[in-house]
């Protein structure tokens, strides 16, 4: 058994007989990785109550040679994130981008650039709030790295002086800049159904996450279920 440092976040965790948990990490070096934390819900756990949704941390990873699930060593926690756990709409968009990590991604394999757009995405979600344009933008940016081309997808006019689209704005700006975009209702709508229509045609199935995440997202925002300015 091999040691391997790495930093990640926490995906998902559940039970694991008796007293252990599961917990699923998307990792810098690793990808997506599973790793079994004995005891961890035992009453003397060092980790009992630590390892929450989207915790992020330096980990120490044993890696297990041959196996899909692996063991935790130590946990040196980097950040909560604890506002995005108070946060339905907030969770509902997370849900939905790991759902789009699991259907598409191999465990295991690693993926620098999906890693560095699921933090951004944390991060927006953080300091911006649950708005669908999160929910659109971290589709284009994870097709992008995927080696897809989101440019196929089909939008209407121009939404800046420049020319651009809503589509490469979206893609192509900052994170911490997507609250600066403004666009029409029948760019959104275009948007909206061309990503469904595109996911689907490249990988066989919209993620189920992907109607109540946006469906969240507008009502954190007070915005009717259909796309309007404010996406």
């Amino acid at each position: 058994m091999s040691s391997l440092a790495d930093h990640g976040i926490i995906l998902r965790v559940r039970p694991y007989r008796d007293t252990s948990v599961m917990v699923h990490w998307l990792t810098a070096g690793c990808g997506r990785i599973a790793t079994a934390v004995r005891g961890a819900r035992g009453p003397k756990s060092r980790l009992q109550g630590r390892l929450d949704l989207f915790l992020e941390a330096d980990i120490l990873l044993r890696m297990r040679e041959g196996s899909e699930v692996h063991s935790l060593g130590e946990v040196q926690v980097t950040d909560h994130h604890v506002a995005l756990r108070r946060d339905f709409a907030s969770l509902a968009i997370l849900a939905h981008a790991v759902e789009t990590l699991e259907q598409v991604t191999e465990s295991g394999t690693p993926q620098p650039e999906v890693y560095e757009q699921f933090l951004g995405l944390v991060r927006h979600l953080e300091i911006s709030g649950p708005r669908p344009r999160a929910v659109f933008a971290w589709e284009l940016r994870f097709l992008a790295t995927q080696g897809l081309d989101p440019g196929e997808i089909p939008t209407v006019a121009a939404t800046a002086e420049n020319g651009a689209t809503l589509t490469a704005l979206l893609l192509d700006m900052g994170w911490e800049e997507l609250g600066a975009i403004t666009a029409g209702s029948a760019e959104i709508l275009a948007l909206d159904r061309g990503l469904a229509a595109f996911w689907a045609r490249q990988f066989g199935r919209l993620p189920k996450s992907r109607k109540p995440a946006l469906e969240a997202a507008r009502a954190s925002i007070g915005a009717p279920s259909e796309p309007n300015r404010d996406s």
